[in-house]
């Protein structure tokens, strides 16, 4: 296996919501999810509109050999990992799987509520066609 294989993971992927399950945070009604090659890493950018209606985005970039408080894992061609610490804690853990054929993305991400809870997001995605 060898970084090339993060680029099944490139691409932008649409967000299905009625497959999605969010134990925090308020549930996207759509949202469309890109990752793009960077210099030495991966650039996401994540632009969503909550059941209200209210917009949002987020965008950041992680390195294959960044140091913590970030990192970016490449488990297997099907895996990618990312993780986020604080004080030496890890508040923030996704886990992006492709279907076997690459077609569907699922994102499992873990962490903590401010108030210290244990919380897991599923949200499901489709390749879109460029």
């Amino acid at each position: 296996m060898s970084l090339n294989d993060a680029t099944r993971f490139h691409g932008r992927w649409e967000l299905i919501p009625e497959l999605s399950e969010y134990e925090f945070g308020p549930k996207p009604r759509d949202g469309v999810y890109t990752i793009l090659p960077a210099v030495d890493g991966l650039a996401f950018t994540i632009d969503w509109h909550e059941l209200n209606g209210k917009q949002q985005h987020v965008e950041f970039t992680l390195t294959w050999h960044g140091e913590v408080p970030a990192s970016l894992e490449l488990v297997d061609s099907h895996t990618l990992n990312t993780t986020v610490e604080k004080d030496e804690v890890v508040v923030a853990h996704a886990t992006r799987r492709l279907s076997d054929d690459g077609s569907h993305m699922e994102i499992v991400q873990s962490g903590k509520t401010p108030e210290g809870k244990p919380f897991r997001n599923r949200a499901r995605y489709v390749k879109l066609r460029t």
